[in-house]
């Protein structure tokens, strides 16, 4: 067994002995006792690590094969890393424990999942670190003898990718299924797996429909702004509706709101503008950071054809 087989082999054994370990310490299953700001949940720890140690390998292995630098840049690198950051304040900061409580406090690690971490791991590239952690036997059998390349070309089309994401927002918010999950802690962790991978594919998809658009290359970003406007619109929506509803749909939060001075329909609503109203520029700023860069690229193509 080769040394990056023996090191994942070991890191995921850490994980799963630390998994099994740790319970009561847990955010979601710590209850109401204490300061708020006393309850981490150190459950996820061992997966950030886990994810932290397989990107690590990968750009070794790259970086001593190619160059530093090289398919993974410094800055991508360092975007990564933020992205790690982002998960540990989303799941094992006392924000996990606050989202018991308040649903805008469960909203804000929803979009700390699929706006801020999701992106941040496109952009450091994870994908390609992972490939390069594994045996390149490993990668070689799931690309090609599992079908690993047709299903991936099956996932990275657009429709396939904002479909799946949407799904995943609107039926996770259903009440019985948002209520059920807080009940069951392996419930929520499937929630927001599947936040954040759906999220993570979109963004991939995002990323590859604008492939060098920075020098006007690009001609499918317009499907690009498509998408993004499209799953805007999806949370949108369901944000707009949660904002203006006269009903709670959340009764689970109806005994701990009064704490924080919120009754539990100001706080959906207020979970409702923070879906609706920053989530909203995001995705507006990630349409509009593509046409500014469509437009310099097309200059400069420009420029330089009149220089030529």
């Amino acid at each position: 067994m080769s040394f990056y087989s023996r090191t994942l082999l070991f890191l995921y054994t850490l994980f799963l002995l630390l998994a099994a370990n740790v319970n009561s310490v847990s955010a979601h299953g710590g209850g109401h006792g204490g300061s708020i700001w006393q309850q981490w949940s150190w459950l996820d720890v061992p997966l950030l690590l886990l994810l932290g140690g397989v990107y690590f390998l990968g750009i070794r292995s790259l970086w001593k094969r190619a160059g530093t630098g090289a398919g993974i840049s410094r800055r991508r690198a360092a975007a990564f890393g933020a992205a790690i950051l982002l998960l540990f304040i989303a799941l094992v900061s006392p924000l996990g424990a606050l989202s018991d409580q308040l649903f805008s406090a469960h909203m804000v690690q929803h979009l700390l999942l699929m706006l801020a971490a999701a992106p941040l791991f496109v952009i450091g590239r994870f994908e390609l670190a992972f490939a390069w952690a594994l045996p390149s036997r490993w990668t070689t059998r799931i690309w090609n003898k599992w079908k690993g390349k047709h299903a991936w070309e099956y996932l990275m089309r657009p429709m396939t990718a904002c479909l799946l994401h949407a799904a995943a927002i609107w039926i996770w918010h259903m009440p019985r299924l948002y209520e059920a999950s807080l009940r069951n802690e392996w419930m929520h962790f499937i929630e927001h797996t599947s936040f954040f991978l759906t999220a993570l594919l979109f963004w991939q998809v995002f990323a590859r429909l604008t492939e060098n658009i920075h020098n006007g290359r690009s001609a499918t970003f317009g499907v690009a702004i498509m998408a993004v406007f499209g799953i805007a619109m999806v949370s949108g929506l369901l944000g707009v509706l949660m904002a203006f509803s006269p009903y709670v749909w959340y009764p689970i939060h109806i005994h701990d709101t009064a704490i924080f001075g919120l009754t539990a329909l100001e706080d959906q609503q207020l979970a409702g503008t923070i879906m609706w109203v920053p989530a909203g520029v995001v995705y507006l700023g990630a349409a509009v950071g593509v046409m500014g860069r469509w437009l310099f690229g097309m200059e400069a193509v420009e420029a330089q054809r009149l220089k030529g």
